[in-house]
């Protein structure tokens, strides 16, 4: 008898509470009340479960509405389950088509996944009802560019009128115009390189890959994009490289997608291959130059960038390169770099990098008026510059001006740069 009362008690535990639960839920004067301060006061104690059956519990007394789908959506967002999330932010949206703010959250929800065509599905709902939504109108040209050159052109030239969106739209636009032979999708891809777009530019280059002429690189660049997310691209570069060894730009990009990986030695490999396929690209001479450099070999990486300078004839590009190699390594700086970046500071007397790189070389080297001169000259061309500004707080601590330090890594500690977790 006293095993049986064992066996049943959990069932009839069990069957209290839902017993309880269908009393509580019959009962809405005895329910806590729902408000926006409840949810987020359960939010931040963490309790995401107890909200929610707050939640579902005033629905099931009061039926649904769009506060509490959208509700109910972020907290299983909080909660970690995306995906049922989003049911519950389809159903607000549908619920109520005429809150844009939540339009936008769902379809940043989708982007974010990568999930391109609901994202896009989602952001056509936004402009239909909204011929203004400038932010939507940007992001379905960013997806539409690639596959549907005229539509994609068309949410561009809508975007632009925002002017934080002219740079990316413009030089999405010049891509769409470009006549190279190369697909457009390829094109857009490059220019969403450039931009930083990657996740974007993945969804462009896997486009791209599809296609006759630019396959093995668009896989290639398939690849980096991904590495740049830090998902997997290992099977992207292997087709490349297989579908083309000979290329030394699949080559180049193996090098750079290793880099981010992390296999620094594996990078130079790759990079020197390319550089074996195409000795005249200076692009690859700076790259393998800065790829010794992470390996702490600072006499090749010397060496391959002072190369990238000669074999680019002077381009002040791969010139600034080296002049911020010196700069950044200015405690094993030798005479002859500090001169080196002299040279180079002279014939770049606007480039407020190089200046300030200067400056802090010169001061490592002893010679603080000069320095000193050099980083005031380099604040007075870019007074917000990050570099610049890191390099103004470090003279400032080696001159025992801490107030001095203080402001100017204090600026910089406030930015979005690598620079930012020195400060």
């Amino acid at each position: 008898m006293t095993a049986r009362l064992r066996w049943h008690a959990p069932l009839l535990v069990l069957w209290v509470a839902v017993v309880g639960l269908f009393s509580y839920a019959s009962a809405p004067d005895i329910l806590p009340a729902f408000s926006e301060d409840t949810s987020n006061a359960l939010r931040r104690s963490g309790r995401i479960m107890q909200a929610l059956f707050l939640v579902e519990a005033r629905a099931a007394v009061e039926g649904w509405d769009a506060a509490l789908l959208r509700t109910a959506g972020e907290l299983w967002l909080e909660a970690g389950d995306v995906f049922r999330a989003l049911g519950y932010l389809e159903a607000a949206a549908a619920a109520s088509p005429d809150d844009s703010a939540l339009g936008r959250f769902l379809a940043q929800q989708y982007i974010e996944l990568q999930q391109w065509d609901d994202a896009a599905r989602a952001l056509e709902r936004l402009v239909e009802r909204g011929p203004d939504e400038r932010w939507a109108h940007l992001q379905l040209g960013l997806i539409r560019a690639p596959v549907d050159p005229l539509t994609g052109e068309a949410h561009l030239r809508q975007a632009m009128t925002e002017p934080a969106y002219v740079e990316i739209s413009v030089a999405l636009l010049d891509a769409l115009r470009r006549d190279r032979g190369l697909p457009v999708s390829f094109e857009v891809g490059l220019a969403l390189v450039d931009a930083g777009q990657w996740p974007y530019a993945e969804l462009a280059f896997r486009h791209a890959a599809a296609l006759d002429g630019t396959q093995a690189r668009a896989l290639a660049y398939t690849a980096l994009a991904r590495g740049r997310q830090g998902k997997d691209g290992r099977p992207w570069i292997e087709r490349a490289i297989a579908a083309s060894p000979d290329d030394p730009q699949i080559h180049f990009l193996h090098g750079l997608y290793l880099r981010d990986a992390g296999d620094f030695t594996g990078s130079v490999d790759a990079l020197v291959q390319a550089l074996a396929l195409d000795p005249e690209n200076p692009a690859y001479h700076a790259e393998l130059g800065s790829a010794y450099r992470l390996l702490r070999d600072l006499n090749h990486a010397e060496y391959w960038l002072r190369s990238a300078v000669q074999v680019s004839e002077g381009d002040p590009r791969f010139e600034e390169l080296l002049a911020l190699f010196y700069a950044d390594e200015a405690q094993q700086l030798t005479d002859e770099g500090l001169h080196a970046l002299g040279l180079i500071a002279g014939r770049l007397q606007q480039d407020a990098d190089v200046r300030a790189g200067l400056g802090w070389a010169l001061v490592q080297a002893g010679r603080i008026e000069e320095g000193q001169a050099e980083i005031d000259a380099a604040l007075a061309l870019e007074p917000h510059n990050p570099r610049v500004l890191y390099y103004a707080g470090r003279v400032a601590m080696e001159t025992g001006d801490v107030a001095g330090a203080a402001r100017l890594l204090g600026r910089l500690a406030g930015m979005v740069s690598p620079y930012a977790g020195e400060a």
